[in-house]
């Protein structure tokens, strides 16, 4: 999951629950290399997801890079 079609393709809209990517970020299995996110990160990605996971490609890079 290191593009952006590989995170909208495991990203349930409107359901961070079931969502894979943020199971991924908040069981700490990612990112692979670095630092697991802060809470207020986590808290960021789940509040995008659960409010639809809408932006655009340009938007997500720049905002969310994980």
């Amino acid at each position: 999951m290191s593009t952006y079609s590989g995170v909208i393709t495991r990203t349930t809209p409107f359901d961070s629950t079931n969502s894979l990517f943020y199971q991924k970020i908040s069981d700490g299995s990612m990112p692979k290399d670095g630092d697991n996110l802060s809470t207020e990160e986590l808290n960021a990605v789940k509040t995008w997801i659960d409010g639809g996971a809408q932006t655009t490609k340009e938007v997500f890079m720049n905002k969310l890079i994980i």
